[in-house]
């Protein structure tokens, strides 16, 4: 705006939310340039040129990623069974090196109506961008690796007894269906392990899971607040009834016992602390962080979507010349 240095560059006067009757006319109203900007809860492939991971987007819209507040994991018994205690450490080791995240990624950002998309994690339990998040490939398990997988599997179970007749848990939807098949096949590819795929209703799943009764199993999480003290608390610390069952060491509830009782600005770094041992002794094999996402014209900048869901941060959203 000619001008506008020492004065102001314009503002926003208002904001129109117009709700289409469908998502196909919501994606025929962006592309013809009645919407500036489209919300996050539609299937990215209505757009035949924005296919995950982005890297042909077409130049006539924006796709802006924001990592949400989840994390989803495969997980193991280990209260009892063949992944328990620290004599099922390389097992679990072993699982979690024979997975592809990326492939696990592709697989469940295809399936129809797949309102979310995914980044595969690599950083701990803790989602990428919240406090307590280790970093981008802190998890050394995380990346796959067959050949240091399947030689390590052979020396922990060299007979095949261990995991026999073994099992993934998981309560169906389209998305965990997809995300089930991917492990199988990749279990299978890089372990040469058969594992069969076990679907249950959601009330029997949860049941069954407080109760020790799968030995590997889906996982989700999802935070409510930016602090690690809600996820690892839940998911790690056994005598706050966390998640997988009898999930850690004396040493590691006894320090997130220590954070709980600390003032938040101190507490930061015994969560950091925390969330490295759970890596370090691969508790849970962690798959993917979801991500929700907005699309936008060329000339509108800023603009994301809020981390926990819960609408857009408007704050930062320019309108430039077009």
């Amino acid at each position: 705006m000619p001008g506008w240095w020492g004065g102001s560059p314009g503002v926003l006067q208002h904001v129109h939310i117009d709700v289409a009757p469908d998502e196909a006319a919501a994606v025929q109203g962006f592309e013809s340039g009645r919407f500036d900007m489209l919300g996050s809860w539609y299937d990215m492939r209505q757009f035949p040129n924005i296919e995950p991971p982005f890297e042909a987007a077409s130049s006539r819209w924006k796709p802006l990623i924001t990592t949400c507040c989840g994390v989803e994991f495969v997980a193991f018994n280990l209260a009892e069974g063949p992944f328990a205690g620290p004599g099922g450490k390389p097992g679990r080791i072993a699982f979690s090196q024979a997975i592809d995240r990326v492939a696990v990624v592709r697989a469940i950002d295809h399936v129809p109506q797949h309102a979310y998309l995914t980044d595969p994690a690599t950083g701990g339990p803790i989602t990428k961008g919240m406090r307590g998040y280790l970093g981008d490939g802190r998890d050394p398990y995380a990346k796959v690796n067959p050949t240091a997988a399947r030689a390590l599997y052979a020396q922990w179970d060299p007979d095949g007894s261990k995991v026999k007749g073994l099992a993934f848990t998981y309560n169906p939807t389209p998305i965990n269906d997809a995300e089930a098949r991917a492990l199988q096949a990749q279990w299978k590819a890089n372990l040469g392990v058969d594992v069969q795929l076990q679907p249950v209703d959601p009330q029997t799943f949860f049941d069954g899971q407080s109760k020790n009764l799968y030995t590997m199993f889906r996982q989700g999480f999802a935070r409510t607040y930016n602090d690690p003290e809600e996820a690892l608390d839940i998911l790690f610390r056994p005598s706050f009834g966390g998640i997988p069952a009898g999930a850690s060491s004396p040493q590691l509830d006894a320090l997130l016992t220590t954070a709980r009782q600390d003032r938040p600005e101190h507490a930061l770094a015994d969560y950091l602390r925390a969330a490295q041992m759970v890596v370090d002794d691969a508790l849970v094999a962690t798959l993917f962080y979801p991500q929700h996402f907005l699309v936008t014209q060329p000339y509108v900048e800023g603009g994301r979507v809020k981390p926990f869901g819960d609408g857009w941060q408007w704050t930062d959203l320019r309108i430039l010349k077009h």
